[in-house]
């Protein structure tokens, strides 16, 4: 399938996913201006209707129909011969995309999100402002008691955990992490990237098969923690 339809297609379950007000935001053509400079013109977008939640993307190799104007919205990308390559249906914080043999491709069930690649490999992402530690992160991926906001992210061979901790000082609350991921197994690593600063540090990690950078910054004075944890390549 063609990368451009398939970037189309993610920008279509972006606006169902709740940009369907992208009108007052921005405009229509400066929202078409933006988007046909960013594919080089490559893309080309058409909000005359986005008032009723319709639009439409055309391509090269195909065009793309949203409609948002009901309850469930849905959108279909079809080629230069009308077959339908991706179809998607859903509103707000509910989205599901299918390819052209009906096989969904991606899907979003409140603050979590699936997408599926063509060998069948599901990567994961779920939650957001307000959002609490994830049931399925791994235990080797540890986050101290306060820690909000939790963002996790999983494929095939990574993960990754990123949370705030409040009213903590950055290299106290990343020895803390730190001290924490030495209990689960991991070790300091010589090799990898190794920085700290008063606003930012970052520590390398190892284990057998693993690789894993902790990240400790601050934002707006509170600790943004992010922990990366990579497979290594046979």
């Amino acid at each position: 399938m063609n990368k451009k339809i398939l970037l189309a297609g993610a920008a279509a379950a972006l606006i169902l996913a709740g940009c369907q007000n992208l009108e007052d935001q921005i405009g229509n053509k400066l929202a078409e201006g933006i988007i046909n400079s960013a594919s080089n013109g490559e893309v080309k977008v058409k909000f005359d209707d986005l008032e009723n939640g319709k639009f439409t993307v055309q391509t090269k190799d195909g065009n793309m129909a949203i409609d948002g104007s009901s309850k469930d919205a849905n959108f279909k990308v079809t080629d230069n011969t009308g077959k339908t390559l991706v179809e998607g249906s859903g509103g707000g914080d509910n989205v599901v995309i299918k390819d052209e043999s009906g096989k969904e491709v991606l899907k979003t069930d409140g603050n979590i999100m699936t997408v599926t690649d063509t060998q069948g490999k599901v990567s994961t992402f779920q939650g957001g402002e307000g959002a609490a530690r994830p049931s399925d992160a791994p235990a080797d991926l540890p986050s101290p008691s306060g820690a909000t906001d939790f963002s996790y992210f999983s494929a095939d061979t990574m993960a990754s955990l990123s949370y705030k901790v409040e009213n903590v000082d950055l290299k106290q609350v990343c020895d803390d992490i730190q001290a924490s991921l030495v209990s689960a197994g991991w070790a300091a690593s010589a090799t990898g990237m190794h920085s700290e600063d008063a606003d930012n540090i970052i520590r390398p990690f190892e284990k057998e098969g693993y690789s894993l950078m902790e990240s400790c910054s601050l934002t707006d004075n509170v600790p943004d923690i992010s922990l990366i944890k990579t497979k290594k390549s046979s």
